[in-house]
């Protein structure tokens, strides 16, 4: 039996580092992933993933190919056996960045004949490819949302 793949591409209107700030930064990442995100970007570097429902997402940073491509696995900590293996990478083309998710999980188990268990497969396919598309609609909005300027910044902390 196949893996679950989902693959989902995006183009963003920023830099090769601003895309990769997007991915490693701790707030940027909140802010479009809708989740607060703890990501330490290094090789063997942990992450948390913790969803407005309260469920949280545990990880292990395994690539880290600055401007090109981040890799982690992680897991839901309710259910550590369901591992999934996370890779983004960034592409400049014609002065924008394509950013590629694609996300797999292991195969569970044979479908013979397909029935129940295929389905429910079917549809974990399609809902994970659902909170990507979720995600990554949220990262383009990001970006259409200027940062404040410097001197708004600082008003606003006083």
């Amino acid at each position: 039996m196949e893996p679950l793949m989902v693959i989902r591409t995006v183009t963003l209107a920023t830099s090769l580092e601003g895309a990769w700030r997007l991915l490693v930064d701790d707030d940027e990442l909140s802010a479009w992933f809708g989740a607060d995100v703890a990501l330490d970007a290094r090789p063997g570097g942990t992450s948390r993933f913790v969803q407005p429902d309260g469920t949280v997402r545990t990880g292990v940073v395994d690539t880290v190919e600055p401007l090109r491509r981040l890799g982690f696995v992680w897991w839901d900590v309710d259910e550590p056996d369901a591992v999934s293996a996370v890779q983004l990478s960034l592409e400049e083309t014609a002065g924008q960045v394509k950013l590629t998710v694609t996300e797999t999980r292991p195969a569970q188990g044979a479908h013979p004949g397909g029935g129940a268990r295929a389905c429910a497969c079917a549809v974990a396919g399609s809902e994970l490819g659902a909170t990507w598309e979720r995600r990554l609609h949220g990262l383009v909005a990001r970006l259409m949302v200027p940062a404040p300027p410097a001197a708004t910044r600082e008003l606003s902390t006083v």
